[in-house]
């Protein structure tokens, strides 16, 4: 009777978890379906007839918000293409000047990529008739309302990322319900095979450009009519050639031009013709800028020619204006796999590095051999690891004085200092943010510059700096006090973190303590950030604090304490770095629930001494709302508080002089620079390394970050494991908004290829490394563990040491005596 309770029981569960997936997925579909993400790299093409080649259509287009966009654009082959600026998607008025008389337009189509509409995506195509659009005397030509209303719809949801997340979506549900409905061998071998899906679709957006086709590149050309090899003709009016290839598949050709300093450039016209049918297989206009700048053409076939041995093609260049060039060359242009930038020195190799290097790598040995072989030398387990503990404090503060010493320019330097400065001389509690400014150091003075602080940043890291440089008696900053003080900070969040590792992590396994000590120090930007005036160490010292409050929460010991750790810990997270508060707060939110439910009531976390946590709450919301009634959002940023100069700095790149990525492209340039940031110093110094995302240098740092995924199964098994399963989804959830946030300012904004770093996040490294650390913790202390599988566990701890020891400082000073 009760294995029929027990058997209903769990078909209740079941059925429980299938509904809540059920509802998560239309939760998660309907909120992709309305996101607010439109096309990307638009461009739109007007067919005509009665048109000539070269002649221009002039484009004017106006948006409800009075915004008024006019461009020119050149027809050749009866087409003429504009790249629309998405502060125009909302358009309300179009209209098209022919510049010669007889001009009809057939169609608008709308096609979305890289500006190249024989690569990119059409979206829609819009057949014209006289009752669409109105044509004047003069030629003029005016879309209607209905056309136009057409247009916008499309380019505010043809949006391709969307159909990327659904998919996703509906992928991760499904492997959610077979792992759920898990009974049978026909659904347990499907899991795997959605498992391996969905590794494979990963694979595919980071490392989809290493799976490329190659090119063909082997191409013949005959003669053109003036009796010259098309490669030997000076282009001062049309030319054309025929050509073939000797492979059967031909993707790309690839146009050079040589040039002097006596060179016109104009635009250029280039068509290909299947001679054999005389059927136009390509057709587009080269704008004059892209060609001087690019010195070189691309012909990309929609679809690659296809047995070409065995038909004739003709390219034609048609120059579209006054122009002189020199030497034209054609060949084609293997797609090959793309080197990474190498690795660059930065400072010299001198005796200082030398020493340091050896002291590192016979210091990591040193503590190798003690944390396995202790019992051999009969040291006591608890001295060793406080050796192990002081030992690495002591290989800490040596890289920050390094890094101090012989790298310097931690990110964004100057305007942290020129924040303190403003402090030193106004002394406000919160800065009048669009009156604050840079200042330049001249001849020994700190000297107040028109150029606005950047920096929006809550103002309590920096009193604190503040504080200290008043104590000392000084009006203008002294930079090495502050890097002191700053570095001070840093040497205190990681000795927190080490008393933590101490005291709660099981003594009886050395070699755990050392796991977890180098995964805090060895992320090269953690000790590189200290060693300079940032911000991000006050967001470290409040995750130690936090963490420590939580640990003594798991311990029972739910006293004013630890609520004042708690509370501490935020204020410092939260008003140093936002995207960091936003991870605590969620992960703060996840946990409590969590602990509801587990001890089944809410008095186990609202109880007297939460009272203490009602201060910090009310200070944290009242400078917030405070902040986003004066500035219109949580952090002010340079684009509210002075526009203009927000257009003139390199966040903001003009509409023509924009990076042209499409989604898919994007995505790999960004998650590949995420993770690089995250394994080497990447910023206004950097120290690249030249593997792959797999390299030795880099791989356990990748490991380190998705570590606390690895608990969720025995979470319930190490002390804080459902607080860093807590934090993990917070850091995911930042993640994923960090990158819809800079996907939305590069396409729709902004133009600005930047926003991929992960050293934001680098202030949860303690939770990383612990969590790693409790993994072969949890292994060495499993009772139904094999010995083989120990000593497997205790030689992956050895490797692990080894590279986080190689990744991180020493690479530095090996690259430094390169």
């Amino acid at each position: 009777m009760k294995s029929v309770e027990n058997k209903q029981l769990k078909q209740d569960k079941t059925r429980r978890k299938v509904l809540m997936g059920s509802i998560a997925l239309i939760i998660l579909f309907t909120a992709v379906l309305l996101m607010p993400i439109k096309a990307t790299n638009v461009t739109l093409q007007f067919q005509t007839d009665g048109s000539k080649n070269g002649e221009l259509l002039d484009f004017t287009l106006k948006t409800q918000n009075k915004d008024e966009f006019s461009k020119k654009a050149i027809l050749y082959n009866g087409i003429a293409e504009i790249a629309l600026d998405p502060k125009y998607y909302g358009m309300d008025y179009l209209q098209i000047k022919p510049e010669g008389p007889g001009v009809v337009l057939n169609s608008i189509s709308i096609y979305s990529g890289i500006f190249d509409t024989y690569q990119d995506k059409i979206l829609k195509e819009i057949i014209l008739d006289n009752e669409q659009y109105s044509q004047l005397e003069d030629g003029t030509i005016r879309i209607n309302e209905n056309v136009l209303n057409k247009m916008s719809r499309c380019l505010e949801t043809g949006m391709v990322l969307k159909k990327y997340l659904l998919f996703l979506i509906v992928l991760i549900y499904s492997l959610y319900i077979v792992h759920t409905l898990k009974t049978g061998i026909i659904l347990k071998y499907t899991e795997i095979v959605l498992w391996s899906v969905l590794a494979v679709v990963i694979l595919m957006v980071l490392f989809g450009d290493r799976f490329h086709l190659p090119n063909s590149f082997n191409v013949g050309y005959s003669t053109i009519s003036e009796g010259k090899s098309l490669d030997e003709v000076t282009l001062n009016k049309a030319v054309s050639g025929n050509f073939f290839s000797r492979d059967k598949r031909l993707k790309k050709i690839h146009i050079d031009f040589s040039y002097d300093d006596e060179s016109v450039y104009s635009d250029l016209g280039v068509s290909v013709i299947d001679k054999e049918n005389r059927e136009l297989v390509y057709s587009h206009v080269i704008n004059a800028a892209d060609l001087e700048r690019m010195k070189s053409i691309e012909v990309v076939f929609k679809s690659p020619i296809r047995n070409s041995n065995e038909k004739v093609y003709q390219i034609k260049i048609e120059p579209l204006g006054a122009t002189n060039y020199n030497t034209l060359k054609v060949w084609l242009q293997p797609e090959g796999e793309q080197e990474l930038m190498g690795v660059t020195s930065y400072y010299d190799s001198s005796l200082l590095s030398k020493m340091v290097f050896a002291a590192s790598v016979l210091g990591i040995a040193f503590l190798l051999l003690l944390v396995f072989g202790y019992k051999d030398f009969k040291i006591p387990t608890k001295a060793l690891i406080s050796m192990v503990y002081i030992g690495l404090l002591c290989y800490m503060i040596l890289q920050v004085f390094y890094y101090a010493k012989c790298i310097g320019h931690t990110p964004d330097e100057s305007a942290h200092i020129s924040y303190v400065q403003y402090l030193l001389e106004n002394k406000k509690l919160i800065p009048n943010f669009a009156n604050m400014h840079m200042y330049k150091l001249q001849d020994g003075v700190y000297l107040e510059q028109n150029s606005t602080n950047y920096l929006g940043h809550p103002p309590l890291y920096y009193w604190m700096l503040t504080i200290i440089q008043m104590i000392f008696g000084r009006t203008q900053v002294n930079v090495n006090l502050l890097r002191m003080t700053s570095a001070a900070l840093g040497v205190l969040a990681v000795g927190i973190c080490f008393y933590l590792g101490y005291t709660r992590i099981k003594r009886r396994i050395p070699y755990i303590h050392l796991l977890y000590a180098m995964g805090i120090i060895s992320v090269p930007f953690v000790t590189y950030g200290f060693s300079g005036v940032n911000n991000d160490t006050l967001s470290f010292l409040g995750v130690a604090i936090a963490f420590w409050g939580i640990l003594r929460f798991e311990e029972k010991k739910r006293n004013m304490v630890s609520y004042l750790l708690l509370s501490i810990g935020m204020l410092f997270v939260v008003f140093s770095k936002l995207t960091a508060g936003i991870v605590l707060g969620l992960a703060y939110i996840i946990y409590i629930i969590y602990i509801c439910i587990h001890e089944k009531s809410i008095n186990s976390v609202f109880n007297r001494s939460c009272i203490v946590v009602i201060p910090f709450i009310i200070v944290i919301a009242s400078y917030f709302l405070f902040i986003y009634y004066k500035y219109g959002g949580f952090q002010p940023s340079l684009e509210h508080l002075n526009p203009s100069e927000y257009a003139a700095s390199n966040f903001y790149v003009p509409f023509g002089n924009r990076t042209v990525y499409s989604v898919k492209d994007y995505i790999q340039h960004y998650w590949t620079l995420f993770f690089s940031s995250w394994s080497e110093i990447s910023s206004h110094i950097s120290i690249s390394k030249s593997s792959k995302w797999f390299g030795l240098d880099r791989i356990i740092y990748i490991i380190l970050l998705i570590s606390p995924a690895f608990l969720f199964k025995i979470k319930n098994k190490i002390k804080g494991g459902e607080f860093c399963t807590s934090i993990f989804i917070g850091i995911c959830f930042a993640i994923i908004m960090q990158f819809f946030n800079a996907f939305q300012r590069f396409y729709y904004a902004s133009g600005y290829p930047g926003g991929f770093q992960s050293r934001y996040y680098l202030c949860w490294v303690p939770i990383l490394a612990y969590s790693f650390a409790g993994i072969f913790g949890y292994i060495e202390c499993k009772k139904e563990v094999n010995s083989v599988a120990i000593r497997i566990c205790r030689v992956s701890a050895v490797i692990s040491v080894i590279l986080m020891g190689y990744g991180g400082f020493i690479y530095t000073l090996l690259v430094g005596r390169n």
